[in-house]
């Protein structure tokens, strides 16, 4: 399982950049956002996502100020386990976007995430497993 975590820590989180976001055009950032791939070898329905924890510079993420970009579809984090019909597929990115009025300011920042699945046709996982991975990641 060790070499499995430091494959998915590798795959989580495929680049080093934050991108501050102006959602709706209006010149003013809503948020950030970063690139999630998917860390095991096929593709996953939403569902199996049992639960993402993210931490930046030290500061837990409020659950609530998180949403999944796949695609077009935008999905708030406490209904992403509720979606058994949308997979993300092996090598897709989702993107993080996080609600943070202004954003953040350019420079670096220490990210660490864990994501909480019950992978679709891997018996040799456990329930819950917990892929993790922390990196330093700069705002483009």
């Amino acid at each position: 399982m060790r070499d499995v975590q430091r494959v998915a820590a590798l795959l989580l989180l495929p680049t080093r950049e934050i991108e501050n976001v102006d959602l709706n055009g209006d010149g003013q950032i809503d948020g950030f956002q970063f690139e999630l791939g998917n860390p095991l070898y096929t593709a996953q329905p939403l569902s199996s996502i049992k639960g993402f924890s993210l931490i930046v510079n030290g500061e837990r993420i409020d659950p609530e100020k998180i949403t999944f970009i796949l695609r077009r579809n935008r999905i708030s984090l406490k209904n992403v386990s509720t979606i058994p019909e949308l997979w993300w597929g092996y090598g897709e990115i989702i993107r993080v976007f996080i609600e943070k009025p202004g954003g953040l300011k350019s420079g670096e920042y220490q990210v660490k995430c864990s994501l909480v699945m019950t992978p679709a046709f891997y018996p040799f996982y456990p329930e819950n497993t917990v892929l993790s991975a922390s990196t330093i990641m700069r705002v483009k």
